[in-house]
């Protein structure tokens, strides 16, 4: 395969993975633009082509298939883990329906810092934690007895590499909703 059709396909994960309608559609993205890396690596080699190529999430090319297997493997477990909140919704009234609603962040795709906007239809404690798609909790903001109604939450990543983040809200102690943010330069 030349060069330009894999900086293509790379495009068109990158895109998805950014404008993803599902945390699945984007997980299993970010799985097809790691083995496309490895795929164009291995197409270099045998063509002496260039394999230095790195899109705009190029902080998912993996260094070797090892590695590729490995955070594979990290990302699946998300899969299984996903809770289904409102991100599958688009168009819904935010404050019709469940006890809480977390609506997409904004900007998304943000340079460092994002604001999350979000519904509590009844009073109680509320939990935001920010992920890498690692697990590895980066923010985490708890807020006890929040009345009905629209708040927000400035979330400022600026200390954190580039990527894929989970935005996760908690309504006592329960997980309601997930949405997915990229941060990229």
């Amino acid at each position: 395969m030349e060069q330009k059709a894999f900086e293509d396909v790379i495009t068109w994960y990158e895109n998805d993975i950014i404008n993803a309608t599902s945390f699945a559609d984007s997980v299993y993205s970010l799985i097809d633009l790691s083995d496309t890396y490895l795929l164009m690596a291995a197409d270099s080699m045998r063509n002496s082509g260039n394999q230095n190529y790195s899109g705009i999430l190029g902080q998912y090319k993996p260094m070797n298939v090892g590695q590729f297997r490995k955070s594979k493997n990290e990302w699946i477990k998300l899969l299984f883990n996903e809770i289904t909140g409102n991100e599958d919704k688009p168009g819904d009234n935010p404050e019709d329906g469940i006890a809480s609603v977390l609506t997409q962040n904004h900007p998304n795709p943000f340079l460092s810092e994002t604001t999350l906007e979000y519904f509590v239809k009844e009073t109680g404690d509320v939990k935001i934690i920010v992920t890498s798609v690692f697990g590895q909790v980066l923010f985490e903001k708890n807020k006890s007895k929040l009345t009905p109604g629209k708040y927000s939450e400035h979330i400022d990543l600026n200390d954190y590499p580039d990527g894929l983040y989970l935005f996760s809200l908690f309504m006592n102690n329960r997980n309601v909703a997930r949405i997915k943010g990229v941060k990229m330069h």
